[in-house]
């Protein structure tokens, strides 16, 4: 059981999370943040960050088998300087901003296909997107990437130029033949709602 999505997002950054004295983008979005969009879908959630986590865990991520994610091989992108304010000001009180520079992917497009254990998610997933109904607003790992159009979508439709993004250890004996580069990606949580670690190969067409 499964279903392909296409996805648009006008602007899209996503810092690395394995970075943390420095902001570079994160190109493919992390099955996480995927996750997360689902659930503000289909209104899953909560105030608290692990207690939110482990209902998307328990309700979404658990009725899935696995998450297949498809990227432009070409994309638009903008650098932008930007003050972040500093939340914690109790160490450096006169330091109330950070200059940093963000990387924007401008008209973003890219494609997902979700495999489903349980058919009654996959329904309600799949009505919420044919009828453009979403219990909260979607977004892609961070608020101010807001989605711009979803859609169900045909195999046919999937262009063939596109990068192929899947677990490593759903990589298959033909995809070896292929190229492809081994990246680390917050796949999944835990159950104590915190992201975990997870390798990923980007195949080429």
């Amino acid at each position: 059981m499964e279903l392909l999505m296409k996805i648009n997002v006008k602007t899209f950054s996503y810092r690395h999370p394995l970075f943390l004295t420095s902001s570079p983008l994160l190109e493919i979005p992390p099955p996480t943040a995927l996750l997360g969009l689902l659930a503000s879908i289909l209104g899953i959630g909560c105030n608290d960050v692990k207690e939110n986590r482990k209902m998307i865990k328990k309700e979404i991520q658990d009725k899935l088998e696995k998450i297949e994610i498809y990227i432009p091989r070409n994309i638009k992108s903008k650098e932008l300087g930007l003050m972040r304010f500093n939340v914690d000001v109790g160490k450096q009180k006169e330091n109330w901003f950070t200059p940093v520079t963000y990387t924007y992917l401008i008209d973003y497009v890219f494609y997902i296909k979700l495999f489903f254990k349980n058919v009654e998610l996959m329904e309600k997933v799949k009505e919420s997107i044919i009828k453009k109904e979403s219990k909260f607003t979607p977004y892609l790992g961070s608020s101010e990437n807001l989605i711009n159009e979803i859609c169900i979508v045909d195999e046919k439709d999937l262009p063939k130029d596109f990068l192929f993004v899947k677990k490593l250890e759903d990589v298959e004996e033909i995809d070896k033949k292929r190229g492809l580069i081994r990246i680390k990606l917050p796949g999944r949580y835990n159950d104590d709602g915190e992201w975990e670690i997870e390798e990923y190969v980007i195949l080429f067409p």
